[in-house]
């Protein structure tokens, strides 16, 4: 038997309207009942009405509930969603440096309130916005805290290298007080401990020195005049810190001191002795090095991507030989990117300056054309080519670290920057709830003084004709257009972006269509598209002709298609728009392009003075990298994208200084104590 299903019923209300509110965006958000960055657009309308609860709203709700007894029960539905909006104390409840305790305080105070609001109401339901935010800090947190983890690998492995070296000079200074030792009775087992001691000594006391100078890098970083140092520093830092600075310690000094340990009495009451002489060379292992490292560096040279190149045209189909394949990419794509270069210089030292008199004689002849000193250095390098080796190696590694640390920072500043214009579209931008007040708006910003150039942005929305895809269509002028907007020219692909858009300029029914929808379709340029757009009246159809593509070219597996597809946008002529603008639902986007020597964020500034009407964000591409060198960047309503690159700037500074300064200093005590 069907259930009958009950009947709605539409009850029309006269309210009377005695003011209007503006509500900023604080105020906005907290009506919302919640807090969070404004999507680039915006598709959500809503009407608020702040009306007298007596006078109106129990009106309604009463009148509903008569009606629905008259109908005996048919008409169904809440009236009214009711939301109690509770704001906490977080300066008492929420520790930065502790977010899971907080998040725990967090959680004991919801259950107080779910069995409060439980007592009234049975079906009571809670959306925990403090809790979801601390979540994606913790998150954030984690994955700041691997990021550095990445960028200190090499500085682990400089300092290793550093204290190894330096230990084997240093215990090789030391034979005679080990000859010494070992005939008064001392084990080799007793000596082995003794240095270990000293290393565990010397770690406690790093260790301490390390969190000090955390501390003072927090000060710094963190820029707060008043800072609670006990929050910062926490037990499991400090133990942790320990933990990790006498584990490096013993394993720098382990392999040195079982060596020395195990010496002869007769050998070890010997003066000093170069190391080459009393530790083998083993050609094996900086061959390895040396050839790995050489094949990492030509493949960035050639600017291959191997995992793109394979998922493309993948060389092999044998399921075993595939799992292969897929562990070396996994192998090339994490470690040796991280340890590629100083993979090769420690193969070249090894092989060439240490192992190679050969290359040592090429070298002596080379340089003896340019002076005595050159000559002596050579000689200098075939007495002791070992601690010569050394040093070079950990020369090689500051310089190389220092460029590919620098460089990492230099092209995560140009990506940043890059992708804040691209969203923001011009300098500044001004998105619309419709497309009403686009004159007038147009009009106040080309009154300033600051603003060069103007132009405007058309978005809506069409169907391929066999209604799979969506296609997000901007109408420009095509003769503004490129001069106000940010863009690059390596995304229009077929023509070149200015051939493209005189052809829109001649043409009203073209497209330079995303590239990601002329390859789902096969189609190429001077080609055709059907484009359905929704209208008032239903779908109309319309044949553009294909004048150039935008958009990067869709890397795609054969093993797992439709991977990593996805779409940008398509262009066409504004008089294209003006066909059907009454007919289809669309915003704006007004691209403002400001003079070289003004300041975004002050033009930023007037526009709000403005309160444009129909205007619901602003974006400045200043006003957003100030947020993001700041480490402000995702807490305010101006940014239109969340990137995730907040914070590594200073870790990836405060790598190249620990890099540096270890290297040095390992250098420095190498040289002097030869």
């Amino acid at each position: 038997m069907e259930e009958s299903i009950p009947e709605f019923k539409i009850f029309k209300l006269n309210l009377k309207v005695v003011g209007f509110v503006d509500l900023k965006d604080d105020a906005l958000s907290i009506i919302r009942g919640g807090y969070s960055v404004r999507p680039l657009r915006t598709n959500k309308d809503e009407n608020i009405l702040i009306v007298n609860w007596s006078a109106t709203c129990s009106k309604i709700i009463d009148t509903f509930y008569e009606e629905n007894v008259k109908s005996g029960g048919k008409h169904y539905g809440r009236p009214v969603y009711t939301k109690i909006i509770v704001f906490l104390d977080r300066d008492s409840i929420i520790n930065p440096w502790d977010i899971q305790s907080s998040i725990e305080k967090i959680n004991r105070i919801e259950s107080q309130i779910i069995n409060k609001v439980s007592l009234l109401y049975k079906e009571a339901h809670i959306i925990n916005r403090v809790k979801s935010t601390l979540i994606r800090y913790q998150w954030t947190s984690q994955t700041l805290k691997f990021q550095f983890i990445i960028v200190s690998l090499p500085v682990f492995f400089i300092s290793w290298y550093m204290g190894t070296t330096v230990s084997d000079v240093s215990y090789n200074l030391r034979r005679r007080e080990i000859g010494l030792l070992l005939t008064k009775g001392f084990s080799r087992g007793q000596i082995f401990r003794m240095f270990l001691g000293e290393a565990l000594l010397i770690g406690i006391l790093g260790s301490v020195f390390g969190i000090f100078l955390s501390i003072i890098l927090v000060f710094f970083m963190i820029r707060e005049t008043f800072l609670n140092f006990g929050l910062v520093i926490g037990f499991d830092t400090v133990l942790m810190t320990i933990i990790f600075s006498v584990a490096l310690s013993l394993l720098m000094i382990f392999q040195p001191a079982r060596r020395a340990s195990k010496l002869d009495i007769v050998d070890a009451l010997q003066e000093y002795r170069y190391v080459e002489d009393i530790k083998p060379y083993k050609k094996k292992w900086p061959w390895i090095a040396f050839i790995l490292g050489t094949y990492k560096i030509v493949i960035w040279l050639l600017g291959v991507n191997l995992i793109v190149l394979f998922m493309e045209n993948p060389p092999v189909h044998n399921i075993f030989l595939m799992i292969i394949l897929g562990i070396w990419m996994f192998f090339d794509s994490t470690i040796l990117n991280s340890i590629g270069p100083f993979l090769f210089f420690w193969g070249v030292t090894k092989i060439f300056i240490r192992g190679s008199f050969a290359f040592q004689k090429a070298v002596e002849k080379i340089t003896k054309p340019i002076s005595d000193l050159s000559v002596l250095s050579t000689k200098n390098i075939n007495r002791n080519p070992a601690r010569t080796a050394a040093v070079a190696f950990l020369i090689a590694m500051i310089i190389g670290y220092a460029f590919q640390v620098i460089g990492t920072y230099a092209s995560t500043q140009d990506y940043i920057l890059r992708q804040i214009k691209f969203y923001v579209g011009s300098d500044i931008s001004l998105e619309t709830r419709t497309i009403e007040n686009i004159s007038s708006i147009i009009d106040k910003i080309e009154n300033l003084s600051e603003a060069l150039s103007v132009t405007i942005e058309y978005i809506f929305h069409g169907i391929t004709a066999d209604e799979e895809r969506s296609l997000r269509l901007v109408a420009v002028n095509p003769s503004e257009w490129p001069r106000v907007a940010y863009t690059e020219d390596n995304l229009f692909k077929g023509e070149d972006m200015v051939s493209a858009f005189q052809k829109l300029k001649n043409d009203n029914f073209t497209i330079i269509l995303d590239i990601g929808i002329a390859e789902d379709l096969k189609l190429g340029l001077g080609d055709n598209i059907c484009l359905k757009i929704l209208t008032a009246t239903g779908y109309r159809v319309f044949s553009l002709k294909i004048v150039g593509f935008f958009g990067t070219k869709i890397q795609s597996s054969p093993y797992f298609p439709g991977i990593n597809r996805y779409y940008l946008w398509s262009y066409v002529p504004e008089a294209f728009y003006k066909c059907i603008q009454r007919e289809t639902e669309s915003y704006g986007k007004v691209l403002v392009k400001i003079c070289g020597d003004s300041d975004g964020k002050e033009v930023v500034k007037k526009i709000r003075d403005l309160q444009l009407p129909g205007v619901i964000a602003i974006y400045s591409v200043d006003e957003i990298l100030e947020e993001w060198r700041e480490g402000t960047l995702g807490s305010s309503t101006s940014t239109p994208i969340l990137l995730s690159f907040v914070g590594s700037e200073e870790i990836q500074r405060i790598g190249v200084v620990i890099a540096v300064l270890a290297a040095s200093i390992g250098t420095f005590i190498v040289t002097l104590i030869n």
